[in-house]
C-alpha cells in the first residue's frame, strides 16, 4: 500500500508500519487506539475496522478534525498556500529562514476571508503548512533549500489529499490525557499502540519524564485489551522502568548521511507488548 503522509513530525513510524500492523491482526481486536497520534502516520497507514486518534496538542487535534468536517476549506488554502510560496521562490531565488513566510501566512488568510472560511481552518493550514516547511517538522526551526522534504512534501499531501480524508472521515478524534483515554476505551475488544514522546526531548508541545512513564507502565501492566509499545531501549531509565522488552529490532536510519557519516548506524526501537 502507499505510503499515506500529512505531515512532518518528529518520531515519524513509516518504519515500524509493517510491524504495528501484523501486531494489530495477530490481536484479533476490532477497535485500534493511536494513544499518542501525533502527525497520524500510523494511524492513517493502519488497515483497521475502527480507529481512535488521540493527542494532547491541540493544534494537530485542530487539523484533523477540520479535515474531518471540511475537508474542502483545507485543501483548497494549501493549494493556495503552495503556490504563493512558489512564486516567492521565483522571485527571491534562495529560502527565507522562516518557519512560514509571513507573505504565505497573509496569503492564506486573506484567502480564507474571500471565501468566508472559517478562522479554525485557516489556522490549522497555516499550522500544517508551518511544520511542513520547518527542519524535521520542528516548527520552530527552519528549512534548508537542499532538505528534500520543503516544498515537495506539500505537493505531497495535496496528490494524496482524498486519501488522506476518506481515512479521517472515519477516525474518532479524541484529545485526552493517555491516563483519561486508557480508561475510557480500555476492553477486551481494544488494541491499544503506545508511542510515547522520545525520552530526554523538547520536541513535542507536551514532552514526558520519569513519573509519567511510571504511571505509563502501571496502566499497560493492568489492561484488558492488547497493545503494542515501541520505545528507544537506549533512553535513560526506559528498562529500569518497563523491563526487559519482548525483543528489538533494528531499522533503516531514513536520515541519511549525517555528521559526515555514509551510512549513519541504525535506529532500534525495543518491543513491549501482551500479545
Amino acid at each position: 500500500m502507499e505510503y499515506i503522509r500529512l505531515m512532518k513530525y518528529p518520531g515519524s513510524k513509516k518504519a515500524l508500519l509493517s510491524d504495528i500492523q501484523a501486531s494489530y491482526l495477530k490481536s484479533g481486536r476490532r477497535t485500534f487506539v493511536d494513544v499518542f497520534g501525533g502527525s497520524g502516520s500510523v494511524s492513517l497507514n493502519i488497515e483497521s475496522r475502527y480507529t481512535v486518534y488521540n493527542d494532547l496538542n491541540p493544534d494537530l487535534i485542530n487539523v484533523f478534525t477540520n479535515i474531518q468536517k471540511r475537508p474542502e476549506n483545507i485543501y483548497f488554502l494549501l493549494k493556495e498556500g503552495v503556490k504563493k510560496r512558489r512564486s516567492l521562490l521565483e522571485e527571491e531565488g534562495s529560502w527565507k529562514k522562516r518557519t512560514i513566510d509571513p507573505e504565505v501566512e497573509d496569503f492564506i488568510k486573506i484567502k480564507g476571508r474571500e471565501r468566508g472560511i472559517p478562522e479554525k481552518d485557516v489556522e490549522s493550514v497555516i499550522f500544517l503548512t508551518g511544520m511542513n516547511l520547518t527542519f524535521g517538522g520542528m516548527g520552530n526551526t527552519y528549512a534548508t533549500k537542499k532538505e528534500k522534504a520543503a516544498m515537495s512534501y506539500i505537493s505531497k499531501t495535496l496528490d494524496q489529499f482524498d486519501m488522506i480524508k476518506n481515512r479521517v472521515s472515519r477516525w474518532k478524534i479524541e484529545n485526552m490525557d493517555f491516563r483519561d483515554l486508557v480508561k475510557k476505551y480500555d476492553d477486551r475488544n481494544v488494541f491499544f499502540y503506545f508511542d510515547p514522546p522520545y525520552s530526554g526531548t523538547d520536541w513535542y508541545e507536551i514532552n514526558f519524564d520519569a513519573g509519567d512513564f511510571r504511571e505509563l507502565s502501571r496502566l499497560i501492566s493492568g489492561l484488558e485489551g492488547k497493545y503494542l509499545m515501541t520505545i528507544d531501549p537506549d533512553a535513560e531509565g526506559i528498562m529500569e522502568i518497563f523491563g526487559i522488552p519482548v525483543h528489538i529490532k533494528e531499522y533503516r536510519n531514513e536520515n541519511g548521511p549525517s555528521d559526515g557519516i555514509a551510512n549513519p548506524p541504525p535506529r532500534k526501537r525495543a518491543f513491549y507488548t501482551n500479545l
